[in-house]
C-alpha cells in the first residue's frame, strides 16, 4: 500500500566516511524541524529562508548548506536511493560532510534551524536511518527535535486530499487507515528516542508564530533571543503567514468527491504506475476551475459527508459515493467540456479508463 510520506520506497545507504569531530561536553543547540506533512511546514521553511537575516538578529540561523527547494532535505537524502522531490545528484552523499558544511556556515553564537519533512519520512519508514541522522548531528550539536502537533486524523485527511489532487491512484478508504497507523507508530518511536522534543501547537491560520515562540521559549535559558527583535518578527509572521501557505485545500465543496473517486477508479483500472504525473494534476485543477459551471456537480456530496463516509467505511463497508452520486460523477466526466480538458491535458486515456463499467462493478464487488 502506498503512503503519502513514502510515495516512493526508500533504501538506506552507507555514506562515505568523513572525519568525526572531537566530542565536546558543551555543544551548541540545533533545532531539527521534522514536520510532519500537512502542518504548515512549507510556510515555515519559506519564511525562514526569506527572512534569514531577521532570524539571525533574533539568535537563529537557517543554513544554506544542505538546502534544496527551501528545505534541508540533502542530509536525510544521504540515506535514500530515490525520492520524487530530491534530485538524484543530491542522494546518497556523505552526512558527515553535510553537517560539517553546516557547522562551518553557522555564525558564532547563533542556533541553526534545519527543516524538512523528509526527516519525518525516515522516522516513519526507516527509523534506523533517522537515528543515524541524529547520531551524526549529535557529534557537533545538542539536538532538539521540533514537531508541529496536529491531530492525526485531521492531518491524515488533509494528506489524502492532497494526494488525490495530484492525481495519484490509491484507495482513499484503505489509505486513511494505513496512514493513521504509520503516524501513530512514528509517534511511539519518537517517545523512545533519547532526544529533546519541542512540540509546537498547530494553528491553521498562522503556523509560523507558534513555531518561533515555542523554539524561543525552549532555548530561552541557554541562548536568549532579543525579545524586541523576536516580537517584531512574530508580528511579521502574522501578517504574511497566510500568503506563504501552499497546497491549501480548494474551497469548492464538491472537489473532494471528484478527486477521491478519480483516484480510487484509477487504481481499480490499473491505469497508473503510482508515480506523480503533472498532466493529471493539471487536468484536475482545470476541472476545479470550471466545475461550478456544471449544474449537476452540486449533486455530489460535500467534503464533510465524504469525510464521514471514509471514517465509517471500515465498519460499514460503504463506498465513497451512493449509486445516484456515481451516475452523477460519471455524467460529469462525460460532459463535453471535461472531455476537452482531458484531451488538452493529455489525460483522455485516464478519463476513459475511470469511466469504464468494469471499474464501477469491481468496486461494488
Amino acid at each position: 500500500m502506498s503512503r503519502l510520506s513514502t510515495v516512493i520506497r526508500t533504501l538506506a545507504r552507507r555514506a562515505p566516511h568523513w572525519p568525526i569531530p572531537p566530542v565536546s561536553a558543551h555543544k551548541p543547540p540545533l533545532l531539527l524541524h521534522i514536520g510532519p506533512h500537512k502542518t504548515g511546514t512549507t510556510a515555515i521553511q519559506l519564511f525562514c529562508e526569506r527572512n534569514r537575516n531577521e532570524l539571525a538578529k533574533a539568535g537563529f540561523w537557517y543554513p544554506k548548506a544542505g538546502l534544496a527547494s527551501g528545505q534541508h532535505m540533502v542530509l536525510p537524502g544521504c540515506y535514500i536511493s530515490h525520492h520524487p522531490h530530491i534530485p538524484e545528484s543530491l542522494l546518497g552523499g556523505s552526512p558527515e560532510k553535510i553537517v560539517a558544511d553546516i557547522a562551518a556556515e553557522v555564525p558564532r553564537g547563533l542556533t541553526p534551524v534545519m527543516s524538512s519533512e523528509v526527516y519525518w519520512e525516515l522516522l516513519c519508514n526507516q527509523p534506523d536511518a533517522f537515528e543515524s541522522v541524529l547520531e551524526v548531528l549529535r557529534r557537533r550539536y545538542d539536538v532538539h527535535i521540533v514537531m508541529v502537533e496536529r491531530p492525526v486524523v485531521e492531518r491524515v485527511w488533509s494528506a489524502i486530499k492532497f494526494k488525490s489532487r495530484l492525481g495519484f491512484a490509491f484507495d482513499p478508504i484503505a489509505e486513511f487507515g494505513v496512514l493513521q497507523g504509520v503516524a501513530y507508530h512514528a509517534l511511539e518511536r519518537l517517545k523512545k528516542i533519547d532526544c529533546s522534543v519541542i512540540r509546537v501547537p498547530y494553528d491553521d491560520s498562522d503556523c509560523i508564530s507558534p513555531f518561533l515562540r515555542s523554539v524561543s521559549s525552549h532555548l530561552a535559558q541557554r541562548q536568549p533571543a532579543q525579545p524586541r527583535i523576536l516580537g517584531a518578527l512574530i508580528e511579521k509572521c502574522r501578517a504574511v503567514s497566510s500568503k506563504l501557505r501552499e497546497n491549501v485545500s480548494p474551497s469548492e465543496p464538491w472537489f473532494v468527491a471528484v478527486t477521491l473517486e478519480f483516484s480510487r477508479r484509477l487504481m481499480a483500472a490499473k491505469e497508473s504506475t503510482g508515480k506523480y504525473h503533472s498532466r493529471i494534476a493539471a487536468f484536475l485543477r482545470d476541472v476545479m476551475a470550471i466545475g461550478n459551471r456544471l449544474e449537476s456537480i452540486r449533486l455530489l456530496p460535500d467534503e464533510d459527508v465524504v469525510f464521514y463516509r471514509v471514517v465509517e467505511a471500515s465498519n460499514t463497508g460503504a463506498g465513497l459515493l451512493s449509486p445516484v452520486e456515481v451516475r452523477v460523477w460519471e455524467a460529469i466526466c462525460g460532459h463535453p467540456t471535461i472531455q476537452k480538458i482531458a484531451i488538452r491535458s493529455g489525460c483522455a486515456g485516464e478519463l476513459m479508463a475511470v469511466c469504464q463499467p468494469m471499474v464501477r462493478s469491481r468496486d461494488a464487488a
